[in-house]
């Protein structure tokens, strides 16, 4: 697991439920709109507000997280700042 430093969260991409991929690897979406990316926070550095808890299924914006690969798994790297939401 990687542990998050500062104003930063870890996150666990989720893949889209409207997406499907092909045997290829190509990704296939029922309709054209462009959905934020979502992720499940993993991890979050001690300077991350109270309100943004771990476990939590956050939309983000894709432009400012970096990926990460850990263990075989995908992770996203952002600032709690560039967090639109989390599903509840």
């Amino acid at each position: 697991m990687i542990e998050a430093y500062g104003e930063n969260v870890i996150a666990k991409k989720v893949e889209k439920e409207d997406e499907e991929t092909t045997k290829s690897g190509l990704i296939l979406v029922s309709d054209f709109d462009e959905d934020l990316p979502r992720a499940i926070i993993a991890s979050k550095g001690p300077d991350v507000p109270e309100w943004v808890n771990i476990g939590d299924k956050i939309v983000f914006h894709g432009q400012f997280a970096a990926t990460i690969e850990s263990d075989g798994e995908e992770f996203v790297s952002l600032n709690y700042k560039t967090i639109y939401g989390r599903e509840v």
